[in-house]
């Protein structure tokens, strides 16, 4: 699930890894600019930090990884100024 608030430009992507044996996914954003920076980081550490463009996150997707079944993350995301 994703979440994006365009006044204050940042959002909160909610990561479930269901009953599952695939320990990671691609996860592609929706709605963001294509020309801009966005700076995202992983409450637990599932994702690569750092800064992407949107073309990136929208069209290549972030490679998501959960070390177990039924673990989660937030992945933030916010435009990179």
């Amino acid at each position: 699930m994703f979440y994006w608030n365009a006044a204050i430009k940042k959002g909160t992507a909610y990561i479930f890894r269901p009953n599952s044996e695939q320990p990671h996914q691609l996860i592609f954003l929706a709605g963001l600019d294509p020309k801009k920076t966005y700076k995202l980081h992983g409450e637990d550490g599932s994702i690569q930090a750092g800064n992407f463009s949107g073309e990136a996150l929208m069209r290549q997707g972030i490679d998501v990884r959960l070390p177990g079944k039924f673990t989660s993350d937030l992945v933030y995301i916010e435009e990179a100024i």
